[in-house]
């Protein structure tokens, strides 16, 4: 376990100094996060809400704290993606396969990127989620729980599919393909700013592929305080356990064909 916990944290220090290393780049990832928010709000709450109360979103401040909360939950995900993603530059730099070489654990090594892709890229728009959802609720102890359990749920459910996410670039070519996948149809089809039970029934089975669907509709419920589907939770440490067990297997394979070719890529 300590072993584990060295290599986690050195991931999450490596991925602080090669891309979080000057205040221009914490700016920027609270500035265009809280524009598309605010671009988003502005759009729809020149509508007539009536139309949302078969999904009680009636008033302004439910609907304000439904597109808080899909956008703090798409911008954990999405941070993931965009951290396996730079994996790239170091499958170009030669430092990918040496990193295979050392003893230390390959898992621990894909929740490190995973975790420090999260602390760095949105903990700013987290607290500014997190006060606008307070403005618009009475602050009491319930509440602070209630936003505490939400970023655990968020930080462990983004973490392992960040994992996952990286795994999959590490043995494949085609990463401009798994970017622009998880980019756009996991903002839509996540309910991010859509209720998906609006949705017709494939686009549901289409939302049910991705976790931060289920994540999303878990710390909603949290802070509209509407009773959690007890459905939705199994299904989410059901994706959970499914991504963690891919992740391991996916990097067997990757560092058997490693061994074998010198190549960590499938294709």
């Amino acid at each position: 376990m300590r072993d584990f916990l060295i290599v986690c944290l050195g991931e999450v220090r490596k991925q602080r100094k090669n891309y979080f290393n000057s205040w221009s780049n914490y700016f920027s990832l609270l500035l265009w996060p809280i524009l598309t928010f605010i671009t988003t709000y502005y759009t729809y709450s020149s509508f007539d809400l009536s139309v949302l109360a078969p999904f009680q979103l009636q008033t302004q401040g439910r609907f304000l704290t439904f597109l808080v909360t899909g956008s703090l939950g798409y911008n954990c995900f999405w941070a993931m993606v965009q951290g396996a993603w730079q994996i790239e530059n170091e499958r170009q730099n030669g430092t990918l396969e040496i990193a295979f070489l050392t003893p230390g654990s390959r898992m621990a090594m894909m929740y490190g990127r995973s975790l420090g892709g999260f602390i760095h890229n949105v903990w700013m728009f987290a607290c500014f989620a997190v006060i606008v959802i307070l403005l618009n609720s009475m602050i009491t102890l319930q509440t602070v729980f209630a936003v505490l359990g939400a970023m655990v749920i968020l930080l462990v459910a983004s973490t392992v599919w960040g994992g996952f996410m990286t795994s999959l670039f590490i043995v494949t070519r085609d990463s401009n393909f798994l970017f622009t996948v998880c980019d756009e149809p996991m903002n839509f089809f996540s309910g991010v700013k859509i209720p998906v039970e609006a949705f017709p029934l494939w686009a549901q089975a289409i939302s049910a592929i991705f976790p931060s669907t289920y994540c999303i509709y878990i710390i909603r419920a949290i802070f509209l305080g509407n009773a959690v589907n007890g459905g939705k939770a199994a299904e989410l440490i059901f994706s959970m356990l499914f991504m963690i067990a891919a992740t391991y297997v996916i990097l067997r394979c990757a560092e058997k064909r490693n061994r074998e070719t010198g190549n960590l890529q499938f294709y």
